[in-house]
């Protein structure tokens, strides 16, 4: 006999393996990057290129820390929120870092910052908002995931109460047939 225990629901943060997730996550930090720069270049010129050395950091970092989150999902899941909030940090930092350095390979000296602190530190931040962003579209979509759950259990019960009803009424035709006949009409109605 199957069981119908239903398990409490669950936010799931780092759902993160879907495509809109991650176009989103880079569209996000593309556009913080550009009106970044924006703000302290001098002029267009300077501003696209940095926003090309930018770019070429930003892209590997991002997509490392979906890379991760997606790959970390469910040991993270089991974490409490500020664990979570923290592993998402550090995820941020480390694959800032990592985006900083590989930045640096193809880069020319002006376009890259020469320290790797700010860049770890805006990481660090980024995964924390990202963390924060995605807690919210979890509780955002509780609702319709508890009124799936809902819908699927009780696709489960109708059969089984059927069933038993029907049973009922075969047990009650021996014994009562006109209790029997007057299930099956509460049945049919």
């Amino acid at each position: 006999m199957p069981s119908f225990a239903v398990p409490p629901p669950v936010l799931r943060v780092f759902d993160v393996c879907h495509v809109g997730v991650v176009l989103r996550a880079l569209l996000a930090a593309h556009v913080l990057l550009a009106v970044g720069l924006l703000l302290a270049a001098p002029d267009v010129t300077v501003w696209a290129g940095r926003l090309a050395a930018g770019s070429a950091m930003v892209l590997p970092a991002v997509l490392g820390w979906l890379l991760l989150s997606c790959a970390c999902k469910q040991v993270l899941a089991g974490w409490s929120r500020p664990a979570q909030a923290t592993a998402a940090a550090a995820l941020g930092a480390t694959t800032a870092a990592a985006g900083w350095a590989f930045g640096q390979l193809g880069a020319d000296s002006g376009s890259v910052p020469a320290s790797v602190g700010p860049v770890v530190l805006a990481g660090a931040l980024a995964g924390w908002a990202a963390f924060h962003w995605l807690a919210l579209r979890a509780r955002a979509r509780l609702p319709a995931d508890t009124t799936a759950r809902l819908a699927e259990l009780q696709s489960r019960i109708r059969p089984h109460f059927l069933f038993n009803t029907l049973n009922t009424a075969l047990a009650l035709v021996r014994l009562d047939p006109a209790r029997a006949e007057g299930v099956l009409e509460d049945l049919a109605e």
